[in-house]
């Protein structure tokens, strides 16, 4: 069985052995990367797929890439015959009612409909993505979207001992704005927003809140270790937004207030290690608010709980392993 996949290098390293059956199984990474100075280079990596596809049985195409576009778009014209493909990290944009949207749905469905299998990142956004494709239920597998593990080399701090004296409210999208604009409208420490000025446009906070644009993740980061704690105020969207910026705070060993939306309760059925508020509950915030700033004995045991769930459930070796237990599962199915 042979695969190829445009995946980074370390793919290969948490490929489990191939059954017995499959003792010449090979898997071969080819990562081409779209680029405007290597443009030509794209081009020519574009070739050497093509020119080699008809020796494999699956292609796994690392998210929605440009190299899937082109290939999905030549297979549509009956240029080349793909075999059984993949789609892995598969988050679109959420459906809104602009004419942009319709179309980029339309284009999905269009050049995807014979993508063999899709991984988005919660089940609640699979069945969203069904109901608006139409393409099978059954072509859509939620993995857990995995950790992106910090350097502990340039962050020795992490466990939080050089704590800060102010809240931290970081990212974009998804985020309730509005609701946050109310939580913090009698909040009268020091508190940090990191975010973009789409996002905060015609919402205005008080003066005790410093609002910082579109800063380097290093600097983000830096902001993380050193904060009293997190929080992450999300609207219940139908995409799942918030967990990168929840995996590096969970890292750092930060208590977190977090919107429990229909995705992050996926994620942290039982026993989470953050403490979780109903959408749009303005004084369940405040509340867990006080008791972080009254009682931070508590955020200890909220740092020891994080470490462990994220090492055990979160990893990108387990991502990949599910990944491709359920291709192989599937691919036969398929034959």
């Amino acid at each position: 069985m042979l695969i190829l996949t445009e995946w980074e290098k370390d793919f290969k390293w948490h490929i489990p052995q191939l059954p017995a059956k499959d003792k010449k199984g090979e898997l071969d990474i080819i990562n081409i990367p779209f680029r405007l100075s290597g443009f030509f280079r794209w081009v020519f990596g574009i070739l050497k797929i093509i020119r080699v596809l008809k020796k494999y049985d699956i292609i796994v195409f690392r998210a929605i890439t440009k190299t899937s576009v082109v290939l999905c778009f030549l297979e549509r014209l009956k240029l080349i015959k793909l075999p059984f493909a993949v789609i892995a990290e598969l988050n679109l944009y959420e459906h809104d009612k602009s004419l942009r949207s319709a179309i980029r749905y339309k284009l999905f469905k269009l050049l995807y409909k014979n993508i063999g299998l899709f991984f988005p990142f919660s089940k609640a956004h699979c069945d969203y993505l069904h109901r608006l494709t139409g393409i099978s239920r059954e072509k859509y597998f939620p993995v857990f979207q995995a950790v992106d593990y910090l350097p502990v080399s340039k962050y020795p701090d992490a466990s939080g001992s050089k704590t800060g004296d102010y809240l931290l409210i970081p990212g974009r999208t998804g985020r309730d704005m509005k609701l946050l604009s109310k939580i913090l409208k009698n909040y009268k420490k020091k508190a940090i927003l990191v975010t973009n000025k789409k996002s905060v446009k015609k919402i205005s906070f008080q003066k005790n809140i410093k609002i910082l644009y579109d800063i380097p993740l290093k600097d983000l980061l830096n902001l993380m270790k050193k904060a009293k704690y997190i929080l992450i105020p999300l609207k219940d969207t139908e995409n799942p937004v918030g967990f990168r910026i929840l995996f590096y705070a969970l890292q750092l060993k930060k208590a977190v207030i977090m919107t429990k939306t229909k995705h992050a309760a996926e994620y942290f059925p039982r026993n989470p290690p953050l403490v979780f508020v109903s959408p749009g509950d303005i004084k369940a915030v405040e509340d867990e608010m006080k008791k972080l700033e009254n009682h931070p004995q508590t955020i200890e045991p909220l740092a020891k709980k994080a470490a462990f769930m994220l090492k055990n459930n979160f990893t990108s070796e387990y991502y990949i392993k599910t990944m491709y237990k359920m291709t192989l599962q599937k691919y036969i199915n398929f034959k």
